[in-house]
């Protein structure tokens, strides 16, 4: 069986995102957010997604890093 992709609507975007729908399609309508479409109809593929905020996560800093820094 052939894996299936998941295809998120901008409701459901935005509710993972916590951010309104308008907000969702105003990314998507700039290029920021990955996104499909099919016919009219606009779909967030959830794999992208993750990938997405993954590329965006801000990681704390190391004790090692922090302790360079101040020399």
């Amino acid at each position: 069986m052939e894996p299936t992709l998941k295809l998120l609507t901008a409701d459901q975007t935005a509710r993972q995102l916590m951010l309104s729908r308008s907000a969702v399609y105003s990314m998507i309508a700039r290029r920021e957010l990955p996104s499909i479409r099919l016919g009219k109809s606009i779909r967030v593929p959830a794999t992208a997604l993750a990938d997405w905020l993954e590329e965006r996560m801000v990681h704390p800093k190391k004790e090692d890093d922090n302790h360079r820094e101040r020399r």
